[in-house]
């Protein structure tokens, strides 16, 4: 009985040495969870470039020539408005619900489509782009033209605006109650306390993600993808005074 004793004794403290092991394991993945990025709610359009309008009205682009030609085939609706700029290589951008959408509203939509394009790539200061109702988009050329994939035929009038500035704000918003980080034009960002103001890099600005998701706290994957295409630089900085920065 003695001898079982001891044996049954030696088993238990293996035991609570291999649970303590165990739980120092989870202890420190817990710790590493806690000091790592957390990925912010996903939503259907962030497979696309968006922003979330001065309105609250959700407006998307393609980020290649697939994505163009998907975006307007599935999402443009009646009742949206479709805007471009006249850039080669411009995505396509959609206004959802549009048609109900103010001026400053299509005026960021366009905006959008151009600092998007290779207009941020060539380091243009601003430029122009338009915007046109869905019956107006087709994908079926004139007679002896060819469509491209990606590109589509505007018939009609394109209304356009002007003297748009290439240059663009990445800000903290809520959507439906989720945390994001979203890139779009300054006007989206009024109530934002915390955002970075940024316009083509030059040669000079780098891609800047690692920065400001250090800053957001959210993985690099999700500020990269917002951001327009090239380089980025940082023109100006709004954040809470109080707000400690971790180096």
């Amino acid at each position: 009985m003695g001898e079982k004793a001891k044996r049954a004794k030696e088993a238990l403290e293996e035991s609570r040495a291999e649970l303590a092991k165990k739980q120092k394991g989870i202890d420190k993945a817990k710790a590493l969870a806690a000091g790592k990025a957390q990925p912010t709610k996903q939503f259907w359009f962030e497979r696309y470039k968006w922003f979330i309008s001065s309105g609250g009205r959700l407006v998307i682009a393609g980020k290649d020539a697939h994505s163009n030609d998907n975006i307007v085939k599935k999402h443009l609706k009646d009742g949206d408005l479709y805007a471009h700029a006249d850039v080669h290589g411009a995505p396509s951008v959609i206004v959802k619900d549009g048609a109900k959408a103010d001026n400053d509203e299509l005026r960021q939509g366009c905006q959008f489509a151009l600092a998007q394009s290779k207009a941020w790539i060539a380091a243009l200061s601003e430029g122009s782009a338009f915007w046109v109702y869905p019956d107006q988009v087709s994908k079926t050329p004139n007679p002896g033209e060819f469509v491209p994939r990606g590109a589509f035929i505007i018939r009609g009038k394109r209304n356009y605006e002007y003297h748009l500035p290439i240059e663009l704000v990445v800000g903290e918003i809520y959507y439906q109650g989720a945390r994001k980080v979203m890139c779009g034009p300054a006007e989206c960002f009024k109530d934002c306390d915390r955002y970075f103001v940024i316009r083509p890099g030059r040669g000079k600005g780098g891609r800047k993600s690692s920065e400001m998701a250090k800053r957001f706290q959210v993985p690099e994957e999700e500020i990269s993808r917002i951001l327009p295409p090239g380089d980025v630089e940082i023109i100006r900085e709004v954040w809470p005074s109080d707000v400690a920065v971790e180096e």
